[in-house]
């Protein structure tokens, strides 16, 4: 199973941003792996993805899907949401008619944005496959900087978290959300979440965008660790504390606002 938290993130204006966060570990009957992906951000679209319950066929049809949208091969730039998603869950279902599983079962979110800078409306939508049957719903996004939905066998984990973390001096923040998940995460409160946070997003405008993650002292994208040749100024950093940090000294850049673990914690 997994962690899988959605949320959005409001300034002075209107919405702003949208996130999904989500655990590293792919859980088996045997033990685990802490390096599975679970969350596609397009390259060049503003669509998000992520899932949990099984692995395998969302780890692989996803992957498929994301590239597809990213190629022009799904929909186009201008379609309306009611169009993306018909061809989202038409590519889930054709996929599914020969898998080896019946009874596979899985939960995706899938996150997008129509229009761009402040004529931009951000959409989320739940996902949902029993026994290949595939049922969707269109969640609402708050008005402010709030949680969508928070799903996976650490649901009750990350809300907890959330809940403390919404007394601190942090509340109703991007920072809030993602720092509540990480403590969730590293708690070990679910068994079968857990490794490296992962994160994406979409702003009002340009494409989705995956975030690398400073962890344990170590570089991770989509939860997979990085050596130390790499670019860094490829992607925007994040720490635990939501701080932008500098890929290569793995600290807060000095430029960077600072945003200390509140005192009044739990």
């Amino acid at each position: 199973m997994t962690s899988l938290m959605c949320w959005t993130g409001v300034d002075q204006r209107r919405n702003s941003s949208l996130y999904l966060a989500s655990d590293s570990r792919i859980s088996t009957p045997t033990g685990g792996w802490n390096a599975g992906r679970k969350l596609f951000a397009c390259k060049f679209s503003p669509d998000v993805l992520g899932y949990c319950g099984e692995a395998f066929f969302p780890t692989t049809v996803l992957g498929q899907i994301a590239e597809s949208i990213d190629l022009g091969l799904l929909y186009g730039p201008e379609d309306s949401l009611t169009i993306r998603l018909n061809r989202i869950i038409e590519t889930l279902q054709n996929s599914l008619v020969d898998y080896f599983y019946e009874n596979v079962r899985f939960d995706v979110i899938y996150g997008s944005r129509s229009g761009s800078e402040m004529e931009s409306n951000f959409h989320v939508v739940l996902i949902s496959c029993r026994e290949k049957q595939i049922q969707w719903r269109i969640l609402p996004t708050p008005e402010k900087s709030d949680l969508v939905l928070v799903i996976g066998s650490g649901k009750d984990s990350v809300n907890k978290s959330v809940y403390n973390w919404r007394d601190s001096d942090a509340a109703g923040t991007s920072r809030m959300f993602f720092s509540a998940f990480w403590d969730a995460v590293e708690s070990g409160d679910d068994p079968r979440t857990a490794g490296p946070p992962q994160l994406v997003g979409i702003y009002r405008k340009g494409p989705a965008k995956t975030f690398g993650i400073i962890y344990n002292g170590g570089r991770f994208i989509n939860g997979h660790s990085l050596g130390n040749e790499i670019q860094t100024d490829a992607v925007k950093w994040h720490n635990e504390l939501f701080e932008i940090c500098d890929g290569n000294s793995k600290l807060r850049k000095p430029t960077a606002q600072l945003q200390p673990r509140p005192l009044n914690l739990e």
